[in-house]
């Protein structure tokens, strides 16, 4: 996919160009900046370097990578943070776009970025996340390349939920709330394949009354001497269910998932290029999508969801169009749920917090 969250010591990161977080002056001094010098070869770079000279704020500069395991090194000085106020927060955008731009001047096909001024400089990581995405985002939307995002350590990215406020609470009030529903309802119905704690839950919280508890623990009692015999049989009920799903199947849209997504594109008035670089999937990928019978994986069902900045019931309509329902069971789609409902359609950001949660990321992987 286009963009890509790495947990990497950025010098070990296989890239055409990897970006340093540069001292202006040509010397070096702690943190990321020393040591790429050290990994590149410290005298043999610090006699390139000396060759450009003094790199102002949010400027970028590029030099060969020697023994990295990359083609250039991209230095780009941040701002020292002070307090928001003296323009910071456009220097490290300057950063990232160009180094972006030095990037594409060297025809390079991928570019990895550490968090840039968040070391020694001070700037706020959640501020530096926001300048970051926001760029990447755009550049990705007019360019063909794989930008990596280099986190060192989890923690990096615990600040993240600070984009979005509330999307915690937005999983507790759906994905938890489902499943509790989902159980007390099952226990309310009489299920006897409901867990023993559910059970008794519903029972405290007066759901079920004495008889229906009665009922479910002798259902229970049963099932349990009859388990064996009813792994290999079926009624005469799910048989006809099962013929009566095969003819609905039957009846189902013969179109393939790459048909209806070409469609959905057309009857938005939407560029090809536009959908694929939105939804964080190549090209190739697309164009495979688009001639193959056969569905792509759901985290990619749901970039294109967001790429083309759909609706929840449209997002189920296509997440149907590849075999999968969008429920509130599914962790991973309350996550595009709330992305779609509060309009959060940049992708790289998108990632970032499924990242943090330890979600699968939207889009096609490479």
């Amino acid at each position: 996919m286009p963009f890509q969250i790495i947990r990497n010591d950025i010098v070990k990161v296989k890239a055409d160009a990897i970006v340093n977080t540069a001292n202006p002056l040509p010397t070096y001094a702690g943190a990321v900046d020393r040591s790429i010098y050290l990994a590149a070869g410290a005298e043999d770079l610090l006699k390139e370097r000396r060759k450009i000279g003094p790199i102002p704020v949010g400027e970028a500069a590029w030099t060969p990578a020697f023994k990295l395991p990359a083609k250039y090194i991209i230095h780009t000085v941040g701002p020292a943070w002070t307090d928001g106020r003296h323009g910071e927060a456009e220097a490290v955008r300057s950063c990232y776009r160009n180094s972006l731009r030095i990037a594409s001047e060297l025809k390079c096909k991928s570019i990895a970025f550490p968090l840039i001024a968040t070391g020694a400089y001070g700037f706020p990581k959640d501020l530096a996340l926001e300048a970051a995405t926001s760029v990447i985002y755009q550049f990705l939307l007019q360019n063909e390349m794989l930008v990596y995002l280099i986190i060192y350590d989890q923690s990096s990215l615990d600040y993240s939920s600070r984009l979005f406020t509330d999307v915690k609470e937005y999983i507790d009030a759906n994905y938890i709330e489902a499943q509790e529903e989902q159980a007390m309802q099952a226990a309310s119905e009489g299920d006897v394949t409901i867990s023993g704690t559910v059970f008794h839950t519903a029972l405290e919280r007066g759901l079920l009354t004495q008889e229906t508890a009665d009922r479910i623990s002798a259902h229970r009692r049963r099932l349990s001497a009859r388990l064996d015999d009813l792994k290999n049989e079926k009624s005469s009920t799910e048989k006809r269910n099962d013929a009566a799903s095969l003819e609905k199947m039957l009846e189902r849209d013969s179109r393939s998932f790459g048909d209806i997504l070409a469609e959905m594109i057309k009857e938005r008035g939407l560029k090809n290029s536009e959908v694929y670089k939105s939804a964080n999937v190549t090209k190739q990928t697309f164009s495979n999508i688009l001639k193959s019978h056969n569905p792509p994986r759901r985290e990619t069902v749901a970039a294109f969801a967001i790429g083309m900045k759909l609706t929840v019931p449209e997002a189920e309509k296509l997440y149907e169009a590849a075999g999968y329902a969008m429920t509130l069971n599914n962790k991973f789609d309350v996550y595009v749920r709330y992305f779609l409902s509060t309009g959060q359609y940049n992708i790289v950001s998108d990632n970032i917090v499924l990242d943090e949660n330890e979600m699968p990321l939207l889009g096609a992987k490479s």
